[in-house]
């Protein structure tokens, strides 16, 4: 079972979430979002 994050760099909650992977070893795959791409209807 592989962890994917999904979030942009400039998220303070991405950062919090990253900070927490990290300190616990954790393997996982970063997947940044594009937030331009998202389309509000």
């Amino acid at each position: 079972m592989s962890l994917v994050l999904h979030g942009h760099l400039f998220s303070s909650y991405t950062w919090k979430a990253l900070i927490a992977l990290y300190a616990n070893g954790t393997k996982f795959e970063f997947a940044e979002l594009e937030l331009r791409a998202v389309r509000v209807k």
